[in-house]
């Protein structure tokens, strides 16, 4: 007998079953859209007040299965129901007396009424979602982040070097053809000097059509099969205003410059490709680089 006494309390302790809930967010009559009374009569009735059932957990599994979509899909079918009959209601409205803009004014506080129970109900089926991204995002962008700034101190110290060497290639290029030029004037004077002008004309005619140096293009394949360039980006900045306000009404800039929109200005940058102020707007270039 002691044993059974003992047993008792376990069958009491049964999970209790959550109950469905019913929400009630209109008013005590529920007021019709301001319209013609045949339209209102012929309209499908649906039920204003809706018996929600709780919705289904969010579990967090490790396979990041979060949500029965199916079931919350099923839990909105009288809330749908809602939505499309308050539409219908309002492409009925015709506001044209007093008593049909008070009808109004009620139609639009159950509008409020049903928005934010729905609402509401969103936010509860969300917010486990949105904390478990939280979860995942501060645990992941440390280490990315990491990896990030480190690949962002290589790159720049290689678009940097870059840079140098391409403006010493092109310094060295320039040595070369300003050294081949006074060797032409030179040779060309020497012609001259014989009378024969023909001939001078010819040397000179031919170093100025000598073919201009081919741009400095750096950088090699990695074992990865990728190869890092750097990328040029042209953008603009109004370094002062008052002449940029003058220039556009001497008609020197475009009249799309008046309000200073940053998509303008950088269209305008491109449009120069010369770093320098003109106009009270400093062009200028970002060099960064880029791995493919």
């Amino acid at each position: 007998m002691a044993a059974a006494k003992k047993s008792a309390p376990k069958k009491a302790a049964a999970k209790k079953v959550k109950e469905p809930v019913t929400v009630d967010a209109a008013p005590a009559e529920e007021p019709m859209a301001p319209a013609a009374e045949e339209a209102a009569a012929e309209a499908p009735k649906v039920n204003m007040r809706v018996q929600v059932v709780p919705a289904p957990a969010i579990e967090m599994s490790s396979n990041l299965s979060i949500a029965k979509l199916i079931d919350v899909a099923k839990s909105l079918e009288p809330f749908t129901a809602i939505a499309n009959e308050i539409e219908a209601m309002s492409k009925r409205a015709v506001i044209d007396s007093q008593e049909k803009f008070d009808k109004g004014s009620n139609f639009l506080s159950l509008c409020a009424a049903k928005y934010n129970q729905i609402e509401a109900y969103r936010k509860s089926i969300k917010k486990p979602i949105d904390d478990y991204a939280k979860l995942v995002q501060s645990v992941f962008m440390p280490i990315l982040d990491k990896i990030d700034t480190a690949k962002s101190l290589v790159s720049t110290q290689m678009t940097d070097w870059q840079r140098n060497e391409r403006k010493r290639i092109e310094a060295e290029q320039a040595e070369i053809r300003r050294k081949q030029e006074e060797e032409a004037q030179r040779l060309a004077d020497e012609e001259r000097k014989k009378g024969n002008e023909t001939t001078a004309a010819a040397i000179e005619q031919a170093a100025a059509a000598a073919p201009v140096s081919a741009p400095v293009k750096l950088g090699t394949t990695n074992d990865f099969g990728q190869k890092f360039n750097t990328r040029e980006t042209w953008k603009a900045s109004v370094v002062d205003k008052k002449l940029v306000l003058g220039a556009i009404l001497r008609g020197t800039l475009p009249l799309d410059l008046v309000d200073f929109p940053l998509a303008e200005l950088n269209k305008f940058a491109r449009e120069q490709k010369v770093e320098r102020v003109i106009e009270g707007i400093k062009v200028y270039k970002e060099e960064t680089g880029v791995l493919r």
